[in-house]
């Protein structure tokens, strides 16, 4: 299984050298969602380094080659979603550290795709309960007071009279 995962990540990392043919076969979205999940995965599995730089740590390793736009853009991206924080400090610049619900995040979904699949499978089941319930529900037993008037008429009885058939049946 771990082998499995080292190939997926793999693929996802050759995908992004060739930028070329990643654009033809994955979105902006899911490239976003890979590099989210790579950041994530290295703050939260180097438990012993408590920052990790974006493009020393994350993206040079992985041969990832960005713009300097387009690491901004990244960085704006991971520090909007709140998993990660920015470390500011002389000689710390461009250092993010894993925040509490990034660690709780990873702890519980292992990672940031699964933790989006999760949430659209919620959301779909929000949307789509499967079962109607009925809006109107009769109790077994209990007719509607047009039903007794109804059946009152149509036998010709009156209204004492369909009263105490109805009082003789109960």
């Amino acid at each position: 299984m771990a082998h499995n995962r080292i190939n997926k990540k793999n693929k996802v990392v050759k995908r992004f050298r060739n930028r070329q043919s990643a654009q033809a076969s994955i979105g902006q979205k899911d490239l976003d969602m890979a590099l989210i999940d790579l950041v994530l995965k290295k703050l939260y599995n180097n438990g012993d380094k408590q920052t990790a730089s974006l493009t020393d740590d994350v993206l040079k390793p992985n041969n990832i080659n960005y713009t300097e736009s387009g690491s901004d853009r990244l960085w704006d991206i991971l520090i909007s979603t709140g998993l990660v924080s920015p470390i500011v400090g002389f000689g710390r610049s461009g250092r993010l550290a894993l925040t509490n619900d990034g660690y709780q995040l990873m702890n519980t979904f292992g990672s940031y795709s699964n933790f989006i699949t999760q949430r659209e499978k919620q959301a779909q089941a929000q949307t789509n309960p499967g079962v109607v319930a009925p809006q109107f529900i009769l109790t077994k037993g209990k007719e509607q007071p047009e039903e007794e008037e109804n059946k009152a008429l149509q036998t010709g009885k009156g209204d004492q009279a369909a009263a105490a058939e109805q009082n003789f049946t109960k």
